[in-house]
């Protein structure tokens, strides 16, 4: 029985983990197509509360509302165009960032962000974009 006990326990563990794991995949592929679109309101549904935001050297914290406008401005002057997924990991806590890059028809760019477990989903609580 207690043999029983430990198995059930190690496999509902597993299960736990391998879910969280396909929600936080599905959540980057999401982040990622929006990168691509230049779409800040699909990228902010991302977004915690409150988000430091780093766009070529300006770095803030900011609302959630205030960091869509600023990156919708950037968005809108700079489109995207061969965005890839370079790296991405888990931290210690859980965490997870995403590193990616692209370009426009002048500069190439990096991305990063770093999510963190909110409730039931992940939320981006920091957002860099930089030239390369």
């Amino acid at each position: 029985m207690q043999n029983f006990k430990v198995v059930l326990s190690f496999l509902v563990g597993c299960f736990f983990y391998i879910q969280s794991s396909f929600a936080q995949q599905s959540e980057i592929k999401n982040i990622d197509s929006a990168i691509v679109s230049g779409n800040a309101k699909a990228i902010a549904q991302y977004f915690s509360n409150s988000i430091t935001l780093n766009i070529l050297g300006k770095e803030n914290v900011y609302s959630k509302t205030q960091a869509e406008q600023i990156l919708k401005d950037y968005l809108s002057k700079n489109n995207c165009s061969n965005y890839q997924l370079k790296h991405q990991g888990n931290s210690r806590d859980k965490s997870v960032y995403v590193i990616g890059a692209f370009n426009n028809n002048e500069n190439n760019y990096r991305t990063y962000y770093f999510l963190r477990k909110e409730g039931e989903s992940y939320k981006i609580k920091e957002l860099k974009i930089e030239k390369e």
